[in-house]
């Protein structure tokens, strides 16, 4: 699980691509975490099938690993999880990367981890948010320290038992204080040692929320697993989550991870915009999933796509219009960041007006991807305008490329793929196009290169080794 690449990657493209197969969609991402992290705080073993390695996953395994978790394979896709006694940090600097869950979770369980957290990685060099949830903890007792290269923080007695916090940066703020939380509850005599009982806390958000499916999903997950937190939402989009009275019991040990809608969303729009004569299916796509951006499936509905939904797969037909039934369509991007540079690429592709409304949180992840994906569209002629918490995009059929284009300054992993998908509809007019740092996109979807040549994608791959 080493993450330390000596070589970047780059993909050339240079002719249309024809996209049409059979691919499996990776495990869950947001699932995958969750799990991890639930195995470090449960005191009861887990066994976990399907789980994703990819770079931001594996920032969390080692995390919790050194917090004493022990990880086993139990058979070839399964791993079995056991506990600590008692979790212990032993104060050594912790390297997360720029995966915002697995800090900001590792931050949550300070509520019940004894002893000093250091975290470090890419996610403070990029000044990615975090106070609100620090000085939340620093409220109910919490000590930390916070330059731009690191965080430390440990929380020896607990004052209070209600945490205020914003709602509208990143849902990861509340779901990494509910299993905190929930951790009090499951080593009861930690909670006794800080001066508490689980269900005094209370957790309350002081502006009104977004991607509130992920504080859902959370809620589900441990639902699964029988424990169950309660969600009131006020009329102004606040939520207050409170916690169980009685004490919690185990009764789910086994735990197999579905496909994630977030990953596979590049590969449902490729196959909506540059379908061949055979269709395109993406298998492990559960309907009934909780998970936050399934919703795509919806939004290709209401462009009026040509797409079938059965069981756990999604079959995929080229559309034969890109646009001329409504001439507007909204887009509320309110509850789903990871699909914003997805969406700026079909609505590039769709002649019609598209608006996608409630960005402006999506300016905070890895990074800003309103900025971003303005200037990177933009570039191949794509009319955009944009707001704080608007952008309108006025898309075309066909993008015709003059001259060569060398990107080299992205570094989100969302971004990255959004463009490969971007790239397979160009006509290049002998021109090519250059997209650095692809190595990135194993932060998510390990393999996605490999899954959209599958699915007939042109391009050439380059590895190069770092100076």
């Amino acid at each position: 699980m080493n993450m330390v690449e000596d070589y970047t990657e780059k993909v050339i493209f240079s002719e249309k691509s024809s996209i049409s197969g059979n691919v499996t969609a990776p495990p869950s991402k947001s699932y995958s975490h969750r799990l991890i992290f639930l195995s470090l705080i449960s005191k009861k073993s887990i066994q976990i099938s399907n789980l994703l390695y990819s770079n931001d996953v594996i920032y969390t395994i080692k995390a919790c690993t050194r917090l004493g978790l022990q990880i086993t394979k139990f058979d070839e896709d399964t791993i079995q999880c056991n506990s600590p006694d008692e979790i212990i940090s032993d104060e050594i600097i912790m390297d997360c990367g720029n995966s915002g869950t697995t800090i900001r979770f590792l931050i949550g369980l300070i509520l019940v981890i004894s002893g000093k957290i250091i975290l470090s990685g890419e996610f403070f060099e990029r000044n990615r948010p975090i106070l609100p949830l620090v000085d939340a903890l620093k409220n109910i007792g919490a000590d930390y320290s916070l330059d731009e290269n690191e965080l430390s923080i440990e929380l020896l007695h607990i004052h209070n038992t209600k945490i205020c916090i914003r709602g509208d940066i990143s849902s990861q703020f509340l779901s990494g204080l509910i299993f905190g939380i929930i951790a009090l509850g499951l080593r009861p005599e930690i909670a006794h040692r800080k001066g508490v009982v689980m269900n005094q806390f209370c957790i309350e958000t002081i502006t009104p929320i977004v991607s509130s499916p992920y504080i859902e999903l959370t809620k589900e997950l441990l639902a699964q697993f029988g424990i169950h937190i309660r969600i009131t939402t006020f009329p102004d989009g606040r939520i207050a989550i409170n916690f169980p009275d009685e004490a919690i019991q185990f009764f789910r040990f086994h735990y197999t991870i579905p496909g994630d809608y977030s990953s596979a969303a590049p590969l449902l729009i490729a196959g909506i915009l540059f379908g061949g004569m055979n269709p395109t299916i993406i298998r492990n796509l559960p309907m009934d999933s909780p998970q936050a951006d399934r919703v795509m499936i919806d939004i290709l509905k209401q462009m009026e796509m040509n797409l079938i939904c059965e069981q756990s797969r999604v079959i995929l037909h080229q559309s034969e219009t890109r646009g001329t039934i409504t001439p507007i369509i909204k887009i509320d991007c309110r509850n789903n960041p990871d699909l914003f540079p997805m969406l700026c690429v079909l609505s590039a592709y769709r002649n019609q007006i598209t608006i996608l409304y409630g960005i402006n949180h999506v300016r905070y992840k890895e990074t800003n991807r309103v900025i971003q994906m303005v200037r990177l569209l933009q570039e191949f002629g794509i009319q955009i305008n944009h707001s704080k918490d608007q952008m309108k995009i006025n898309g075309k059929s066909e993008i015709q490329l003059q001259s060569n284009h060398f990107i080299t300054t992205v570094h989100d992993h969302r971004i990255l793929m959004a463009l490969c998908v971007f790239c397979l509809g160009v006509t290049y007019n002998g021109c090519t196009i250059s997209l650095e740092h692809v190595e990135r996109i194993k932060d998510s979807y390990p393999n996605f290169l490999i899954d959209l040549k599958l699915l007939g994608g042109n391009f050439t791959l380059q590895k190069n080794k770092k100076t």
